[in-house]
């Protein structure tokens, strides 16, 4: 009866450590899958060559297996789809739609709602050290008062369009290129 009760232990103590090297295997792979794919931005757009070549990381480069790990959802699932997540931009909470048709990134949109002048700055700043021009609209209402300033940039495949209001910043990158 000794024999029996030692075996039984014996099994679940090994049982136990089997559960345990599993958890903690899987552990490591999702730390390791947050540290390639952040969740913070301090720099909106990434700008090279007087061209804006990406917004919030993402670009209409970026493949759809990278896409389906940064928004943990099926890659079958992705096509002719919107897929949103809330990220941070410089601490503060923002949220990027990613419109996707079947074979491509058609729009890249970020919406920010807070420190909005300051990201705007940040914006600017950085559009201005890559030679970068914005033509401007401003949408005011009868009495004048500004409810919104436009600011856009055309490049040979891609639109860059800002959207400022009182309580809302809006960058919408836009793929211009048909395949």
């Amino acid at each position: 009866m000794r024999f029996i009760k030692f075996v039984v232990l014996v099994c679940f103590i090994v049982f136990g450590i089997m559960i345990l090297n599993i958890i903690h295997k899987n552990k490591v792979v999702y730390d390791k899958k947050n540290m390639v794919r952040p969740f913070s931005y301090n720099d909106i757009l990434y700008c090279a060559n007087g061209e804006v070549k990406s917004l919030a990381s993402l670009s209409f480069t970026t493949s759809f297996d990278n896409l389906s790990n940064l928004f943990n959802i099926d890659r079958n699932i992705i096509y002719n789809n919107i897929l949103k997540k809330d990220i941070n931009i410089h601490e503060n909470n923002a949220e990027v739609n990613v419109f996707i048709s079947d074979k491509k990134i058609d729009q890249i949109t970020l919406n920010i709602t807070n420190n909005i002048d300051m990201s705007l700055e940040n914006i600017f700043k950085n559009l201005d050290n890559n030679n970068i021009a914005l033509e401007i609209e401003r949408i005011e209402d009868s009495n004048g008062d500004n409810l919104a300033e436009i600011y856009t940039h055309y490049g040979d495949k891609y639109k860059l369009v800002i959207t400022k209001t009182k309580d809302d910043l809006s960058i919408d990158y836009v793929n211009l290129k048909i395949n």
